[in-house]
């Protein structure tokens, strides 16, 4: 007979699994996000901690954001560390959302990436985000601010038709404020944004690696998560 995993455990080892590659693809690293088609702003600073986890599982717990991310990425996290119970909200609802949240979390690391799409001012029924990025299997809002923090995780690509293809991502370890990695585009597209914030009176230079500055990174240096 096959052991059948509750819906509870199922949430409790999806949080589990996934709060590695959390680490690893969005709280290790920044983005930045461009595209000449923006109209809202010029491009988007992406940035995680680790007290986002939480909202994105979409789960009530008595542990502060922090601790529950902590116990998830210890392997740590027990069934009793949280509950699908919030004021005014049916049971069954949250269950259900929850159920698709951690569906989503199976496309973490795909979801800033080549073949992804994004969107600004994003609006779903009642979320707001100041951007967000999808593929075909999920969507992940972030929140306004200078640094834009990971504030909606659902199922499916959500995007509106005018949704673009962003024409650049640079990717830099979280804390040295540089980037120096290329994860969408080229060099000519690197340039492009280059000379364009360049014109504006806040360029964005000096956010870039040497290498990236003087356009001299060779093709094994480019990365593509």
């Amino acid at each position: 007979m096959n052991n059948i995993i509750d819906f509870k455990e199922r949430v409790k080892n999806a949080a589990i699994e996934k709060a590695r590659i959390y680490k690893t693809e969005l709280i290790d690293k920044e983005y930045l996000i461009y595209s000449k088609h923006f109209t809202i702003s010029r491009e988007y600073l992406l940035a995680s901690t680790e007290t986002n986890y939480l909202h994105l599982i979409g789960v009530n717990s008595s542990l502060s954001a922090l601790t529950f991310f902590i116990k998830c990425y210890q392997g740590s996290l027990t069934e009793t560390d949280f509950d699908f119970c919030f004021k005014g909200r049916n049971e069954k609802e949250v269950k259900g959302s929850v159920r698709r949240k951690i569906t989503a979390l199976e496309e973490l690391d795909k979801l800033i990436t080549e073949g992804s799409t994004v969107e600004e001012s994003f609006i779903k029924n009642k979320v707001t985000c100041s951007i967000a990025t999808a593929n075909a299997k999920a969507t992940l809002g972030f929140s306004y601010g200078k640094k834009c923090r990971p504030k909606s995780l659902m199922k499916g690509n959500e995007l509106s038709p005018s949704a673009v293809k962003p024409d650049l991502i640079l990717s830099g370890k979280t804390g040295s404020d540089r980037f120096d990695k290329i994860v969408v585009g080229n060099m000519k597209a690197l340039k492009e944004y280059l000379d364009f914030s360049n014109k504006t009176a806040y360029p964005i230079s000096e956010l870039l690696s040497d290498e990236l500055q003087r356009y001299e990174i060779s093709k094994a240096s480019v990365f593509q998560y």
